[in-house]
């Protein structure tokens, strides 16, 4: 456990540059934005998760000895290697998705809103807060089937475009189902998350089982 800590620790410090302008970016919509913060009406919101997740995978999937290959040539397992990837980047999703939750949550939306004449504030108050569980949901389904495609990328038998076009599908599902998001009944809304985050955890076991046979670049 110990070990695997240190790995993951050190997998965050090769996105903090990413991290840190993800953090700058929410904390400024969420001062900003003089509209409600809703899940399925910010469309901006989500695509900059994606664009975030993107950026991580792609800094977490170089296999150059400089970069995060550098780990496996210390004697590492590839479940403990790809695992402390994966988690960095889930921690990474909790922490901009908690500053965004701490800027609603505290009040200071409010004040800066009210400051520049919003007419919703303060009676809004922190009802937004909740929404932070659902981009830190989207952060949770897209990540697997980005990581797929360097792992896919990597492996011996090289054929990169069935990483992409996998993810790409599962991504173009995802995005449909957002934009329904808000249209249909709840049950039918369960459905819908169940089935996404059911390709989540297929592309995250396909991940996993792949990586183990994955190329590193000498």
């Amino acid at each position: 456990m110990k070990l695997m800590l240190i790995l993951t620790r050190w997998q965050i410090r090769q996105l903090f540059w990413a991290n840190c302008l993800a953090m700058c970016c929410a904390t400024w919509f969420a001062l900003m934005s003089n509209s409600a913060i809703v899940f399925s009406r910010n469309v901006s919101v989500a695509f900059g998760v994606l664009v975030h997740c993107g950026i991580m995978v792609l800094i977490l999937g170089r296999s150059e000895p400089r970069g995060p290959g550098f780990l496996y040539c210390q004697g590492f397992s590839r479940d403990q290697l790809w695992w402390s990837a994966f988690a960095a980047t889930v921690c990474s999703g909790v922490l901009v998705c908690l500053s965004f939750w701490l800027i609603i949550a505290t009040g200071l939306r409010v004040v800066v809103q009210q400051a520049l004449g919003n007419p919703w504030f303060p009676m809004a108050g922190t009802i937004e807060a909740k929404s932070t569980k659902w981009f830190l949901m989207e952060y949770i389904l897209l990540l697997p089937p980005l990581h797929y495609i360097w792992v896919r990328a990597r492996l011996p038998q090289r054929d990169a475009g069935a990483g992409w076009a996998l993810a790409a599908g599962i991504l173009a599902f995802d995005a449909h189902c957002y934009t329904y998001a808000d249209q249909v009944t709840p049950s039918s809304a369960a459905i819908l998350i169940g089935v996404t985050g059911l390709l989540a955890l297929v592309t995250l076991i396909a991940s996993w089982q792949f990586h183990r046979q994955t190329e590193v670049q000498a």
